[in-house]
Parts: structure tokens; sequence; C-alpha cells
């Protein structure tokens, strides 16, 4: 039971005494500045990828981490947890893909020949309990359907490299219980959509160190769930021309209002930023602030800027009001987008053919 524990403390503490500085935003990422040479390096349970400003610098980590244990050196990556690594040594541009195992899920349910759809889900379709099998020929026909691996098959892909899969998983998670046919087609039907995107990769581009900064954009989906009546947030954050970090979840609590969920979502958000803007300082990547996130909804700025509209908001919960400390101390700017180029809308609803492909070129950086 303690193993995990003890190889965490073991590991923890040869970094340490190698003088490595451990995150307090990340635990997995060390770094260290000695003499002038960087070097970075986080883990995955026994699995080290690093980085160090000169090739002797990442000669001699190597060599530190071989005395204190058995090591194997794999090179220059290419494929770490699923995720192919490209690099353009002509464009200065990295790529990651999962393309591999992706092709490799859709062998494994049967859709390896499918024919492709144009979006994750239909646009407008409801997905709810009202799909949860209603008749004995409802149960029958899901009895041999494998709904949870099939959609555990998209769970690492949204998280690691598809964000453009996250509402749909996210919203078909909530029925892993009790789906129905319903539900299962659904799911076929994002098989059906990465049959015919699995080339997509989000790229990082080298540029200026503005292109370092960190940008959000945040949407939500007012009362979208017919079950709860709750609304989704979600948020996306691009650097160098790609997503860095997204998410798309359900709110906990029902709003009475499109500004109310808009609101709630761009506090969220503005939590991420603020993590990121630690983070990012930990391994020298310092960030000026504020942090700029783009929202569609202009009542929701509005009550982020100012209390005039307090009589509409004293029955929000006190922990939403967080962002507008953060906008008053100068850490967070909002700023109106039109809904059409709001990239966040992906992580919120099903979209149509038009305005998901606009998402994607935000998104991919394509």
């Amino acid at each position: 039971m303690q193993g995990a524990y003890d190889w965490f403390y073991l590991l923890d503490n040869a970094f340490a005494a190698l003088g490595y500085y451990q995150s307090k935003a990340d635990s997995c990422v060390r770094s260290r500045l000695i003499n002038g040479e960087y070097t970075l390096m986080s883990t995955h349970t026994d699995d080290v990828f690093g980085a160090s400003t000169t090739e002797n610098g990442a000669t001699e980590a190597k060599a530190e981490l071989d005395r204190c244990f058995e090591i194997k050196d794999l090179g220059t990556p290419s494929i770490i947890l699923g995720m192919k690594i490209s690099q353009d040594s002509v464009t200065r541009s990295i790529s990651l893909t999962q393309k591999a195992y992706l092709e490799r899920t859709l062998e494994r349910f049967g859709m390896a020949d499918c024919n492709p759809k144009s979006t994750p889900l239909p646009p407008g379709i409801d997905i709810s309990d009202d799909l949860c099998p209603k008749t004995e020929e409802d149960r029958l026909f899901m009895i041999d359907k494998p709904y949870r691996s099939a959609l555990r098959g998209l769970m690492w892909a949204q998280v690691a490299t598809r964000p453009d899969l996250s509402y749909t998983v996210n919203t078909l998670a909530r029925f892993q219980t009790n789906p129905g046919p319903g539900h299962w087609k659904a799911l076929m039907h994002a098989y059906a959509y990465v049959r015919g995107t699995l080339d997509y990769a989000i790229t990082y581009h080298r540029g200026s160190d503005e292109t370092l900064k960190p940008v959000g954009y945040v949407d939500a989906n007012y009362g979208r769930d017919s079950g709860t009546q709750r609304s989704t947030s979600g948020y996306v954050f691009r650097m160098a021309g790609g997503a860095v970090s997204w998410s798309s979840k359900l709110q906990a609590t029902v709003a009475l209002s499109t500004a109310e969920a808009e609101y709630v979502a761009i506090t969220r958000a503005a939590q991420q930023a603020l993590w990121m803007h630690s983070f990012l300082g930990e391994i020298g990547l310092d960030q000026t602030l504020p942090t700029t996130l783009y929202c569609d909804n202009a009542s929701a700025i509005a009550l982020a800027l100012s209390t005039k509209g307090h009589q509409r908001a004293k029955h929000i919960d006190i922990r939403h009001h967080y962002i507008r400390e953060r906008v008053s101390d100068g850490q967070i700017t909002l700023q109106h987008v039109p809904s059409a180029d709001n990239i966040a809308d992906v992580f919120t609803k099903a979209l149509t053919k038009a305005l998901h492909i606009n998402n994607m070129k935000g998104l991919y950086g394509f």
C-alpha cells in the first residue's frame, strides 16, 4: 500500500540532494539553476522527462541520476504517455498528437473503417436521462456494449491532446452507471468524428516572449443539462499558438440567469489563470500581469468589474466573487469577444460544423 508514497519520498530526497527545487504549483516538476545552467525535470511514476539549456548540462543531469538510480536513457523524446512529440527544426515548432493511440482505440471498438463525422456530437442533441434504458429491449441492446471501456478510450485523449473531445466526454461520462441506446449511439458518433480527425495535433510555434503569455477564453451554456438544469462551464488557455489548458465541467449549482452562469465560469477560469501564473514563474517563465480572459457575455463582465449589480448578485455564493478581487487587484483583465470568435464554445455545447471548424483553428493552431 505504501509503495507509491515510499517511491515518491525516495525520488524527492534524491532530487533535493542534487539541488533541485520542487514546484509548489506542481509537485512532479523540479528545476535548478547552477552556474548559469538551467535544468528542468518532470516525473510520472518512474519516467523522467527533462531539458537543460546546454548539451553538457543535460549529460551531467543524466549522469547524476544514473549515480542515484539504475536508469535507461531513451534519447530525444518522441513518444511519452501515448503522445507523439514532433519537432520541426525549420519552423522551430513542436506538435503533440495521439494518432497512433486513437487508431488502436478505433480498432479495438470496431470503428476503424466507419464513415467519419464532422462534429463530436450532432448539433442540438440532448444527452440526458431520457436516453437511459426504458424497455427490456433497450436493456438487452446494451448488455454487451462496452460503454465504459469505449468512453475511457476517449478520456485520455481529451485530457492530453484533444480538447475538442472534452465536452463530449464530460457529458457522456454522467451516464456510465445506466447508459442507453441513445448514449451508445452518441458515443459511436464521437468515435466516427475521431476517425475523420486522426491527424489533429496541437502545434506550438516559437516567437516573441509575448507568445508565452497565456490568454484565456471562457464560456458557459446556461441551464443546458435537462436533468439538473445546471449550466456547463468551459475555458481554454492558449500559449505559443496552441491550447495548453482546458476544461469542460457541469456547474455545482443552478444559475438563475445566463449572466450568473458566465460569472461562475469566469471565476473558475481566473483560478486556473493564477495557478498557471504561479507555475510558469517557478520554472523561469515569469509572467506580467494582468492575464486576459475573453468572455462573450457583457453582463457577466460588468458584474465582475463593479458592485453596482449587487441586488442581482447578492444570492451568488461568496466564493464566486473571487473574480472581483482579482480584477480589482489588477491580476485579471476581462475583455468582450463576439460569440462567433469565442473558442471556448466547444467546451459547453455541441456546435454546428461551421462553428466547430472555426473553434478548431484556435485550439490547434492551424
